[in-house]
């Protein structure tokens, strides 16, 4: 008897030689049974190392076990074999013939089963070789992620301060543009609000002389014909015709008088606003050039853009224009009004 387990669990370890070559045998020795039984412990090996009992269905493990068994039994039955049997050769033969069966019918029956656990652990395999692929390939792109996600830190803090110089200049840049075109439409809103003032003082006193010449030629006429220089009155040189064409140059004088002030009241209006949205373009300018935080630079432009360009009185004058109360400019502003 062989010194070694020989049991289901133990088939990878079985010296078969050892075995089925005794010395003991001489002549019998199960040498072709050797070849048969060899190449089955590497079969049951092989589906061992593919893990059979995880991928096969129940009764494909069950056959292959009960084949296991087979082979355990034969090599029992070859370990225990009785040189003393009056006629051993017959036996002898007799079981190699049924070891060369049970071989050929295992190879033939277990093949499908090899072929498939061979590709399963082919595709195995390649999952895994892939996966080392996939995973050495992470860790590469990890490591460039990390330089890259770096190196675009780098370059969005640079950005961010070059916006921040860009929107600094750019608000200057705009600050002092307006700034530039606020005071010249102030300066021409004043050179016409002058012009305007000239031609209301102009009109105003020509009134006035003309009102005043009225009143110096009647009361003139009135005392030379009372020391007797001369004998006619004042209503011979003031006649209907005379009082109508005065009062039609009085209508147009105190209409012009009143165009002008109109006109004045408008371009100071507008220079006032205009030498309004020129200091706020400069005190915005100012400001920008501090280089304050973003927050605080947004509200200031907001609020200067709104102080600029927002209509509201800002006290420079009290009001847009007045109403004028005389009488005859009325007449003649209603008139041309109802003009179609």
């Amino acid at each position: 008897m062989a010194e070694q387990n020989i049991d289901i669990d133990s088939i990878g370890k079985i010296d078969i030689n050892k075995i089925t070559m005794k010395d003991d045998y001489g002549a019998l020795k199960f040498q072709k049974s050797a070849e048969y039984l060899i190449r089955l412990q590497g079969l049951f090996g092989e589906f061992a190392e593919l893990q059979y009992k995880t991928i096969l269905s129940k009764p494909e493990i069950d056959d292959i076990d009960n084949k296991k068994t087979r082979f355990v039994d034969y090599i029992k039955r070859i370990d225990s074999f009785n040189l003393n049997h009056p006629n051993p050769k017959p036996l002898h033969d007799q079981l190699e013939g049924e070891i060369e069966r049970y071989s050929n019918e295992t190879i033939q029956q277990t093949k499908t089963n090899l072929v498939y656990l061979r590709q399963e652990a082919a595709l195995k395999s390649k999952d895994e070789e892939e996966l080392q692929k996939q995973q050495k390939a992470a860790v590469q792109a990890e490591i460039v992620y990390k330089e890259l996600a770096l190196k675009l830190q780098n370059e969005l803090e640079n950005l961010k301060q070059k916006k921040a110089e860009i929107e600094t200049t750019h608000g200057e840049i705009a600050s002092v543009t307006l700034a530039k075109y606020f005071e010249k439409q102030a300066n021409e809103d004043r050179a016409s609000m002058e012009k305007w003032l000239g031609n209301r003082d102009k009109t105003f006193w020509f009134l006035i002389g003309l009102i005043a010449f009225n009143f110096i030629v009647y009361f003139g006429i009135l005392m030379m014909k009372s020391i007797g220089i001369i004998v006619f009155g004042p209503e011979s040189f003031f006649t209907l015709e005379y009082g109508l064409a005065k009062l039609a140059l009085l209508s147009v004088v105190s209409y012009g008088l009143g165009f002008a002030s109109k006109n004045y009241n408008v371009y100071a209006n507008m220079y006032a606003i205009n030498t309004h949205r020129r200091n706020v373009a400069q005190t915005l300018q100012d400001y920008i050039a501090t280089n304050p935080e973003p927050e605080a630079k947004s509200e200031m432009i907001k609020e200067g853009t709104e102080a600029m360009f927002k209509h509201m009185p800002i006290g420079y004058i009290g009001r847009l224009e007045g109403k004028d109360t005389n009488a005859v400019y009325e007449v003649i502003n209603n008139y041309i009004k109802q003009r179609p």
